[in-house]
């Protein structure tokens, strides 16, 4: 089974595995380089020769300078968010998995009604930046096979002539449609796995908040369940094999079992939840009262 932050966020690990920014272990090795080669010969190669071309290009109108300078403002910022995950994978590993560990699974249903609706909210802010992100990027790579003359997704700077020969400019062409969607999806990502670990983290204070608001009742609850669980353990053995002495030993055990056990202090104060509260309300109220006569 899943654990919660594989359904949540299954879209984003599966494109961080695809560049190499989540490695197995068994492949660990091969990931880290294919993830290098891919940043250092997609995510920056590209966007530094889109920035030669404003000093060595030749023609350049507004609307690619335009075209240039968002492109270069938006993988300046998935370079640096980037960079970590490539150098430290490890420790971004381990916070990403942090709520995948078995204690964070809800054990109630109204834990589960929360962690399903974070679930929800991950997985769709997901789907929507991956389709959106996809079709922003078709059409930016579509764009130039719409003009007549063979012109590029972006303005590079490039030390040849990719009009010289068709399989020059097809390979360029290729080149940069493969950066772009790196860099895309790169960047869509980020944005929902940091915005899903923090909702994941917000959904575990309500749960928090939930269990206290609950405490003496669940645990109410809890102790009626473990005293119904021996009632019942004691019915479903085999006590008609056993002698009187031993039946009635049993009925004496089933009837205590159904009276609440109370521990109490210097036989004056029930140490329960309830005077648990009692004592921390009355601390509070205290600290306060003595800091305001400060």
């Amino acid at each position: 089974m899943e654990n919660i932050i594989e359904q949540s966020f299954n879209i984003n690990l599966n494109i961080m595995r695809a560049l190499g920014l989540y490695r197995p272990e068994k492949t660990k090795s091969f990931n880290k380089v294919r993830a290098y080669f891919v940043y250092i010969f997609f995510i920056i190669l590209i966007p530094f020769s889109t920035l030669l071309s404003f000093p060595l290009g030749e023609k350049l109108d507004v609307t690619q300078i335009n075209f240039n300078a968002a492109f270069l403002a938006e993988s300046l910022c998935f370079i640096m968010k980037l960079l970590p995950f490539i150098r430290k994978e490890r420790k971004i590993r381990k916070c990403i998995q942090y709520f995948g560990d078995h204690s964070f699974t809800p054990s109630s249903k109204e834990q589960k009604i929360i962690i399903d609706d974070c679930i929800r909210v991950c997985r769709r802010n997901s789907i929507v930046l991956v389709f959106s992100v996809t079709f922003a990027a078709a059409c930016w790579v579509i764009r130039p096979l719409l003009m007549p003359d063979h012109a590029l997704p972006l303005e590079v700077w490039l030390p040849f002539d990719i009009k010289a020969d068709l399989k020059i400019y097809y390979f360029v062409y290729i080149y940069l449609v493969i950066g772009i969607l790196c860099i895309g999806y790169a960047g869509i990502m980020l944005d929902p796995l940091i915005g899903g670990l923090a909702c994941h983290g917000a959904s575990q204070f309500i749960i928090l908040q939930y269990t206290l608001q609950n405490l003496s009742h669940l645990a109410e609850k809890e102790e009626t369940s473990e005293s119904n669980n021996l009632t019942k353990a004691i019915y479903m053995s085999q006590w008609y094999e056993y002698d009187v002495k031993s039946r009635k030993a049993l009925i004496i055990l089933m009837e205590s079992s159904q009276k609440p056990v109370i521990v109490t202090a210097g036989k004056i104060l029930d140490v329960s939840l309830e005077t648990f509260g009692i004592v921390l309300k009355r601390s509070y109220s205290l600290l306060a009262l003595l800091r305001n006569y400060q």
